[in-house]
Order: structure tokens, then C-alpha cells, then sequence
């Protein structure tokens, strides 16, 4: 038996530059991984079987019994595994939870049944579950583009505390598909805000912190009533700046100093909000536990 944790993310920059032909959107953007992460263990087992300490998981919807029964099929294993799940990310959050619990399936099976598969072989397996779920087999900073399968690591952000606040009643059926129809080419940016905060980072200038931006920020409203509501707290909390977590609803905002984002987080709870403190990870491999 061992343990291994599965962090969520952050897009610190999401530009769509157009609809493609197959009917996804290209897009560019820059992701990183903090430190709140679910928590799998895996144990050997006859069958593929999967719990979760959060009743609104269910296995059948899940990413995780997906990578699994895909796993099982791509490999000559001839047994499966009991799988317990500590849920910490909020689920429907845009913070990425169910894609890298699907990531770190496919490197705990690979670990626990003795499969052997190359680097290669998982991505290729983690690329047919969904855009996002190859980045978390390296986690850390990267660039995505593509339809967010094409990973590219760059340098390690700069170590800084994340202040997230989750609104209430998130759970949106087909949420990312349904903020995606919403976009329209007035909305379709060249990438150039990525490019300049890849060139601070890979040079070395990053004094301060280059312009976060996520496209779904513009459509946010459209979706999520009260989004402008619970930005609005967290400036009042002292947030310098405030961006949408992937496609939303859970907002974020970044500090370099610990005390101020402690007195942030704690300003969001006295007023009733769900705010967690986390930080930011580099790219320093998966944590066996």
C-alpha cells in the first residue's frame, strides 16, 4: 500500500486564439500546481474498486474509474486495485481536481502492478481521458497549448502563497463546454499575453508578478450569478488582484507575503466565505507517501 497526492492547479494565463475546425479551441496557456492537493492510496486488489470520503464523488462519473478500466485494457495486468480517495479539492471548481486524480491513477497503477510504462505510454493514455489530464503526470509550471494536451515545462514560478475562495452550490452539469459555447471571436486573443509572461519567467525578471488574465473572466457573469458578488468580497479582503480559476467558478489571488495572505483568508472567513490558503509547487516529481 502507498499513497500519492494529486494537486490542483491554477491557469495563471488561459488566451483562446481561435475555433478549430474540429470544433475545439486552440488555446495557450500557462498552469501551475499548488499545494492542495486529494490524497489516493492504492492497495492491491482482485478487481478495480473505488472510495471516496466525499458522497457527492461517484466512481461511475469519474475520471479516475476511467483511467483505471483504460490502464487495465493498454496493459497486460492481470489484477486491479482498491483505490481511496481524500477529497480536498472542491469538486466542479475549475481547479482541476478530477484530471489530475486521473493522472495520478495511471502513475499509481503503473507503480503498483509492476507495469512498467514509459513516460510516453502514460501521456498517451492521459491524453485520451482529457485536455488537461496530461499536464498533472509533471505538474509544477507549464505552457498548454492545443486543445491543453501539447505540455511544455518552463521555469518554476516563484514561490507564492494562493488565497482561494469557493463560492457555494458550484456543481454546473457540462460547465466547461457550456463557457466555452459562450465565447465569441471578440474574446480571441493572439497569445501575446503568455508569450510575455514565458519571457519573464525564462529570463529571470520576474520582480513582480506579470499580468494573470483567463478569457473565461469575460463570460463569467453569464454563467455564475453571484461571481462579481464574491469578487467584490475579495478585494474588500485586500486582494490585490483577483482571477477565475480555470473555467470557474473558485477565484484566486496571489501573494508573495504569508502574513497578508493569512490576514486575507481570514477577512473571507469572518465574512462567511470558503477561502483556503495554499501555495504553489514546483516541478519536483510525485509524492510517494
Amino acid at each position: 500500500m502507498f499513497t500519492l497526492k494529486a494537486p490542483a492547479k491554477i491557469n495563471l494565463t488561459l488566451e483562446v486564439l481561435e475555433k478549430r475546425k474540429d470544433g475545439y479551441h486552440e488555446i495557450t496557456s500557462i498552469i501551475q500546481t499548488i499545494s492542495l492537493a486529494d490524497i489516493l492510496e492504492f492497495q492491491p486488489a482482485e478487481k478495480f474498486v473505488f472510495h471516496c470520503d466525499n458522497s457527492e464523488w461517484k466512481a461511475e462519473k469519474s475520471l479516475v474509474s476511467r483511467a483505471a478500466i483504460l490502464f487495465a485494457s493498454n496493459t497486460d495486468a492481470r489484477c486491479g486495485a482498491r483505490i481511496n480517495i481524500q477529497k480536498k479539492i472542491p469538486l466542479s471548481a475549475g481547479l482541476g481536481g478530477e484530471s489530475s486524480a486521473a493522472a495520478i491513477t495511471l502513475v499509481g497503477l503503473n507503480h503498483l502492478l509492476h507495469t512498467e510504462l514509459l513516460p510516453g505510454d502514460l501521456y498517451h493514455l492521459a491524453e485520451q481521458l482529457g485536455s488537461d489530464v496530461p499536464f498533472f503526470l509533471t505538474g509544477g509550471t507549464a505552457l498548454v497549448s492545443g486543445r491543453g494536451e501539447k505540455v511544455s515545462p518552463l521555469p518554476s514560478l516563484p514561490h507564492h502563497w494562493v488565497i482561494l475562495l469557493v463560492p457555494p452550490e458550484m456543481e454546473t452539469p457540462g460547465k466547461t463546454e457550456k463557457m466555452y459555447s459562450l465565447l465569441k471571436p471578440i474574446y480571441f486573443t493572439s497569445g501575446l499575453i503568455t508569450d510575455s509572461f514565458i519571457s519573464s519567467l525564462t529570463l529571470g525578471k520576474m520582480k513582480t508578478l506579470p499580468e494573470l488574465y483567463n478569457v473565461f473572466d469575460e463570460v463569467a457573469g453569464e454563467m455564475f450569478e453571484r461571481i462579481e458578488w464574491h469578487k467584490e468580497q475579495f478585494y474588500l479582503a485586500g486582494a490585490k488582484s483577483v482571477n477565475m480559476a480555470g473555467s470557474g467558478p473558485v477565484l484566486f489571488s496571489l501573494e508573495e507575503d504569508e502574513s497578508r495572505a493569512e490576514q486575507i483568508t481570514q477577512r473571507l472567513s469572518e465574512r462567511g466565505l470558503k477561502a483556503i490558503l495554499t501555495h504553489t509547487l514546483d516541478s519536483n516529481g510525485h509524492d510517494f507517501i
